[in-house]
């Protein structure tokens, strides 16, 4: 995917760095032209520019929005492979615990992800008027507001992890699944702020358009999840064999390469 540094806008505001897109070779919108904009009739306002057609705006859809959707696919399949390998080299109760255990986080996840639809729209809307200053100022902040959520939701899900497993199980699961469910949620909550900031940073590549670096980093995730899997669920080469705390070990060690990657890219200037 081409990237490019654009023009500064007649705000004087830094450039932007992002993917170039159709609508990018169109002036940037500034508070004038809304409040011109504003004043056309619904129709002249749905109209689309001279020379910009309609499969040039789906062209530029589908090639932002389809490495989103593998990143999003990734992210699903880190619980599905742990799932898949805990059920095989351990048995049903590691598999039952990782199920257990894996509600809860995404209860806690929701919070991060609702914060980042936020982030996304914000920068989007600073890359239309091509501020590069303010959408470095939403990202600091919505790193800031993870890091104080997440920090808070690992606080709180390793110290109510086994109130939340049981719950979970409602009385139908034994001491076993139980005890296992609830190392499994306390090692996920303890590195659950690392991938919580990957998340804030994959959002604001999303909202420049630039979604291609948040599919290498669940790609490179994935892979070192089921290296780490294979080494510390069965242990091999020598790995201590932790079952299902081994399973969620690598995870927490997958996102951290993940939030280490991101970051790297959040200053790298792109």
């Amino acid at each position: 995917m081409k990237e490019e540094k654009n023009e500064a806008n007649a705000s004087g505001g830094a450039a932007i760095k992002g993917v170039t897109t159709t609508l990018d070779y169109l002036p940037f919108g500034g508070e004038d032209y809304y409040e011109v904009d504003q004043k056309k009739s619904r129709a002249e306002r749905m109209r689309l520019p001279d020379g910009i057609s309609s499969k040039q705006l789906y062209r530029d859809i589908l090639r932002i929005a389809w490495p989103s959707l593998i990143e999003l696919f990734l992210s699903s399949l880190v619980n599905m492979v742990d799932t898949m390998m805990v059920g095989r080299i351990v048995g049903k109760a590691a598999l039952s615990a990782v199920g257990l255990a894996t509600q809860p986080k995404f209860i806690f996840l929701s919070m991060i992800m609702a914060l980042n639809t936020g982030a996304t729209a914000l920068i989007s809307r600073a890359r239309g008027a091509n501020d590069q200053n303010q959408a470095n100022s939403i990202l600091r902040q919505s790193i800031v507001f993870a890091a104080i959520i997440s920090v808070a939701c690992a606080i709180i899900g390793t110290i109510g992890a086994r109130p939340l497993v049981v719950f979970m199980a409602n009385g139908g699961m034994s001491k076993e699944v139980i005890d296992q469910g609830t190392i499994y949620l306390q090692i996920q909550m303890i590195g659950f702020p690392t991938g919580a900031l990957a998340f804030s940073i994959t959002a604001a590549l999303r909202g420049t358009g630039n979604s291609k670096p948040a599919m290498v980093f669940n790609v490179i995730a994935n892979v070192v999840n089921i290296v780490f899997n294979w080494l510390l669920i069965g242990g091999n080469l020598g790995f201590p064999a932790w079952g299902a705390a081994g399973a969620s070990l690598a995870t927490v060690i997958g996102q951290l390469v993940a939030t280490i990657l991101a970051f790297r890219c959040a200053c790298s200037g792109k």
